[in-house]
């Protein structure tokens, strides 16, 4: 134990005296060996130091070869507001890094940095040192990320009553295929369309498992969208594609949870159409064809935006009307769009799901329904090509028709 103590004791030495006339020399930087993960969910990035140096911090994403090369560039990035100094162990480190997040553009980078390893003083991970003489690092393109196709499915709604809400989406236009009775006591009736995707309106009378909890709580809160479904036809390629990104999950039968810390609203099933699915259940009075986009407003943003472009999605920022003009992340899936927003449009705290957005063949029909049901969408520019209803028309969430 006391030589492994001398021989660290030595190296820190070194290392703080690296350049030095006279001194042995252990590399100038410091290098994470591995991905370090900072705060951004499982995104992990490579970090060099130069305790040498007050603002000698750099970072860059992990080529296919991990830290030893780079898939960022033109070169490796000096880091934003940098602060380095020495402690008797090695030295702190700290450094603002851009998260692609309009409610939360930059975090704090804190890290404690020793002779062998250096730890985020945020998450706590801690990874092992290589060091360096110079930080050219060649690029290289990521490891391939695995094949899977992914679309929007349903989103559930949570509501006090299961009949007053059914009339409600009667009278905005759609058709409701009856739900199956539940063990757990939850009720249940769909909006759908012919690739399973659409709304799911639900209601339980008492807390007698953990999900009945749940949406127990949420009711009592208030009525509005809960989780957000997509669907995969091929689950052992999501399995892969999840895994290669580092996100932790559990499949239940063919339900597939998230147990990634700010993303437990989202799961994935393989296939919700059903034999039991007949024409007239997609046969909406008010021309709707199908679910084409879920607004998220969030302070995970980029969190969310890294788990759906691992899974095959194309992301853009840009600005649009969710309901008023914002700037957001747009990624584009196999089936459909997810709207990436600010946290300070949730509707309610701590649900981030608020709004759905549906294609239709004829919005003329659209104004049609809702004017037969006395429904009064919400004032749009003129000529905007949208119809938009209120939360407080549908039971907690923006609805936006489109063509």
């Amino acid at each position: 134990m006391l030589r492994k103590t001398l021989v660290l004791v030595a190296l820190v030495m070194a290392w703080l005296t690296a350049g030095t006339p006279g001194a042995q020399s252990v590399g100038r930087f410091a290098v994470t060996a591995e991905p370090i993960r900072v705060g951004l969910g499982n995104l992990g990035l490579c970090i060099a130091v130069d305790p040498r140096d007050p603002k000698g911090i750099w970072w860059w994403e992990p080529g296919a070869s991990g830290c030893a090369t780079r898939s960022t560039g033109p070169d490796v990035f000096p880091a934003n507001e940098p602060k380095v100094s020495r402690t008797p162990a090695g030295a702190a480190a700290e450094f603002q890094l851009g998260t692609h997040d309009l409610a939360r553009p930059f975090i704090l980078v804190r890290l404690v940095v020793d002779a062998s390893t250096m730890r985020s003083a945020d998450t706590s991970h801690e990874v092992g040192l290589r060091y360096r003489n110079d930080l050219k690092v060649p690029f290289e393109l990521p490891a391939p990320r695995v094949a899977t196709r992914i679309g929007l499915d349903h989103i559930p709604v949570a509501v006090r009553d299961l009949e007053a809400a059914q009339a409600t989406y009667r009278a905005l236009g759609f058709s409701l295929k009856p739900g199956r009775p539940h063990d757990n006591g939850i009720r249940n009736a769909h909006v759908k369309f012919p690739n399973g995707a659409g709304l799911e309106l639900l209601t339980v009378p008492a807390a007698v498992d953990p999900l009945s909890t749940q949406y127990v709580e949420m009711i009592r809160t208030g009525e509005g969208p809960a989780f957000l479904a997509f669907h995969d036809r091929d689950l052992p390629s999501l399995h892969a594609a999840l895994k290669a990104g580092g996100f932790a999950f559990h499949d239940r039968g063919g339900l597939v949870d998230l147990e990634t810390p700010g993303l437990g609203y989202l799961f994935w099933i393989g296939d919700n159409r059903s034999p039991t699915d007949r024409p007239e259940h997609f046969a909406h009075a008010n021309g709707a064809t199908g679910l084409a986009a879920v607004w998220i407003a969030t302070d995970g943003g980029e969190a969310l935006r890294r788990l759906l472009v691992t899974l095959g999605g194309r992301c853009e920022r840009k600005q649009v009307p969710a309901p008023d003009a914002v700037d957001a992340l747009v990624v584009t899936l196999d089936e459909g769009q997810v709207v990436i927003l600010p946290a300070s449009r949730q509707l309610l705290p701590g649900r981030p799901i608020i709004g759905a957005s549906f294609g239709v063949s004829d919005l003329g029909a659209t104004r049609g329904a809702l004017g037969k049901a006395g429904i009064v969408p919400r004032r749009a520019p003129s000529g905007a090509d949208r119809v938009v209803v209120e939360p407080k028309d549908t039971h907690g969430l923006w609805i936006e028709f489109r063509p």
